[in-house]
């Protein structure tokens, strides 16, 4: 039994259904003659953060904020606080008889002189039929000359079955899979604004197949990023090239800080989706204590029928 026969088995005649799943890109569903329930995307990153988001996903580079563990672990050493961040997504918002969501959340903590440690956890869902969940552990460490991390993961993906596939022989060793792996990076502050950045993802392409081998495939990112302004205002813009399973993607965003960095604005995109964005953030006077919420807004160039794809972070320095 071949995947499209699978979508077809849980929701008969929904046409949406295939179309939404062969058309998203981080859950495109193809039909392999020799592999049957293959993700060709499987933990392919659907963009769980806001703020990356709303700069179209361009953060490899980018340092000081926790959502970097995600996307380049190295590139956390000079965040001074402990901080935490939880964020809501919903995908392809009214995509009908799609129902879709991820959930992240994440903290670090400083280690003074022995480098900046954490812990996360990021879900996607789509309701009744597939899930994958990561859980990882962050550490990174600054050599002076440029600061190395690492993320090492747990991965696992479910299928949810119902009476007319659960004895499928597809699923004979369980509707299941898990695999630990790990994600390598570096970071470099070039001085006078700029940065640069690298991440090897999922380096041991663990298999997380269900009939035969289906290995997560390594994704090399490398980014460049400049920050800028004057005092009252901040500016940055960011680039990233991506390479994933011989799939190539470039993405680029920016944003602006203003009003004594308490309100920011950021527009992004890459050859999948334009992107736009916000924060907001308090500060408790006299105290270390800030609260952060950012939301990101993206249109999908090929999916049709949604109301775009909405992120909503809460972050916490402390």
């Amino acid at each position: 039994m071949n995947i499209i026969k699978y979508i077809n088995s849980i929701n008969a005649g929904s046409r949406r259904v295939k179309f939404a799943f062969g058309a998203c890109l981080f859950m495109v569903l193809t039909a392999m003659a020799l592999n049957p329930l293959r993700l060709e995307a499987a933990f392919k990153d659907p963009g769980y953060l806001a703020r990356p988001a709303g700069m179209g996903g361009a953060f490899t580079s980018v340092s000081g904020d926790i959502s970097s563990a995600w996307y380049n672990p190295a590139a956390v050493t000079d965040i001074e606080q402990a901080a935490a961040i939880f964020t809501y997504s919903k995908p392809y918002l009214s995509l009908s008889e799609v129902d879709i969501s991820m959930s992240y959340a994440s903290y670090l903590l400083p280690l003074s002189k022995y480098g900046i440690a954490g812990l996360g956890y990021a879900r996607f869902d789509t309701a009744g039929l597939y899930q994958e969940s990561t859980l990882f552990l962050t550490y990174a460490y600054d050599f002076k000359y440029f600061s190395s991390g690492f993320n090492l993961k747990y991965l696992g993906r479910a299928v949810t079955t119902d009476i007319r596939t659960v004895d499928d022989s597809v699923f004979a060793n369980g509707t299941s899979r898990s695999a630990v792996t790990m994600d390598l990076g570096f970071y470099r502050d070039m001085g006078q604004g700029f940065g640069a950045g690298l991440c090897a993802k999922n380096l041991t392409q663990p298999d997380v197949g269900y009939y035969i081998n289906d290995p997560v495939p390594m994704e090399l990112r490398g980014g460049v990023s400049y920050f800028f302004g004057p005092e009252d205002i901040d500016f940055l813009v960011s680039m990233d090239i991506a390479s994933r399973n011989n799939e190539y993607n470039a993405y680029l965003g920016g944003e602006a800080f203003f009003n004594k960095r308490t309100l920011g604005a950021r527009l992004g995109g890459n050859k999948n989706e334009v992107s736009l964005g916000g924060s907001y953030i308090y500060r408790i006077e006299k105290s270390k204590f800030d609260i952060s919420a950012d939301y990101s807004f993206s249109w999908p160039f090929f999916v049709e029928a949604t109301s775009g794809s909405h992120r909503l972070s809460l972050g916490l320095k402390f």
